[in-house]
C-alpha cells in the first residue's frame, strides 16, 4: 500500500518505487531468515514476488494470496467479474492486456532480480507466480467464479475478515459512536483509495450532517479535518461495524463488497 501522488505519472513512479523496494526488502529479509530458522511455509500476496523467490531458493513451500480477482488472471479470461463472462469483443482485449502486463512486469522484475542477485533461472511474472505451491483467491465465487483456464493450483476460498485476528477489536470510541441514536452512516473506501479521496470523504461527511446522522469514516489521508459529528479512524474491522450502521457507503472494492 502506498500513498498516491497528484499525477498519474507520479502515482506510477511511486508504485514502481514501492514495488521495487518491496521486492528487494522481501527477498533480502526472507533470504536472511529462511536459512536461519525452520519454516513450514511462506505466505505472501501478489506484490510479494521477492518472498516467492527467497522461498524457492530456500526450498520452502510458498502460498500466494490474491486479495482481488483483478490480478487473478487466467490465460483466456484474464478478468472475469461476475456473470456472464466477457463478451466476444471484451475477451480479446483483456487477453491482450494480460500479455502487456506480463511483458511489463517481467521486464521490471528481471531488473530487480539482477540487482539483488537471485540465481533463479525464471523470474518472469508468470514464472514467479508458478513458484507458489498454492494460490488462494480471497473473494466469493459469486463475485468471480472459476473458469477452466484458471491457475491449476488455485482455489477461490472466500473473503478473509480482519475480525479473525486477535488485534482486530473495536475501540471503546468506535463502539460508543456506533451505539448512538440515530445510528451513524459508515463510509469505507478501502485501504488505498481512501488516501486520495479526501474531497469525496468530506462531501459525504457533510451529507451525513445534512440528514442528521453521524459519520464514521474508515480510512483517510493524514491531516484531514472532518466536521465535529464525524469520527474518522484509520482502520477498523468492517464486519463488526457494517451491521450496526444506518447505511454504508463504499467504493466497490472486492474485499469491501465482500464484507
Amino acid at each position: 500500500k502506498t500513498r498516491a501522488t497528484g499525477t498519474s505519472a507520479g502515482r506510477q513512479g511511486c508504485w514502481k518505487t514501492r514495488l521495487r523496494r518491496t521486492s528487494r526488502q522481501r527477498t533480502g529479509s526472507s533470504a536472511t531468515s529462511l536459512p536461519s530458522a525452520t519454516f513450514d511455509v511462506v505466505l505472501t500476496n501478489d506484490m510479494g514476488h521477492g518472498a516467492l523467490w527467497a522461498a524457492t531458493e530456500a526450498r520452502v513451500p510458498s502460498v500466494l494470496v490474491h486479495p482481488s480477482p483483478m490480478i487473478w488472471m487466467s490465460s483466456c479470461d484474464p478478468v472475469v467479474i461476475g456473470r456472464p463472462l466477457p463478451t466476444v469483443l471484451l475477451r480479446p482485449l483483456t487477453v491482450a492486456l494480460r500479455g502487456l502486463l506480463d511483458w511489463y512486469m517481467t521486464r521490471f522484475m528481471r531488473g530487480v532480480a539482477r540487482r539483488i542477485g537471485t540465481p533463479l533461472p525464471d523470474v518472469s511474472f508468470r514464472g514467479s507466480e508458478r513458484m507458489a505451491a498454492i494460490r488462494l483467491g480471497l473473494w466469493s465465487p459469486s463475485l468471480r467464479g472459476s473458469v477452466p483456464t484458471d491457475p491449476p493450483n488455485g482455489t477461490i476460498c472466500g473473503y478473509a475478515r480482519a475480525s479473525g485476528l486477535e488485534c482486530a477489536t473495536l475501540s471503546p470510541e468506535i463502539d460508543a459512536f456506533l451505539a448512538s441514536d440515530p445510528a451513524p452512516i459508515v463510509v469505507g473506501f478501502g485501504s488505498l483509495y481512501a488516501r486520495r479521496a479526501t474531497p469525496t470523504l468530506l462531501a459525504l461527511a457533510q451529507a451525513c450532517g445534512d440528514v442528521g446522522r453521524g459519520c464514521l469514516v474508515i480510512g483517510h489521508a493524514a491531516g484531514v479535518e472532518f466536521p465535529s459529528y464525524t469520527l474518522p479512524v484509520r482502520s477498523a474491522p468492517y464486519d463488526r461495524i457494517f451491521s450496526r450502521a444506518a447505511a454504508v457507503v463504499v467504493h466497490g472494492g472486492s474485499g469491501t463488497i465482500g464484507e
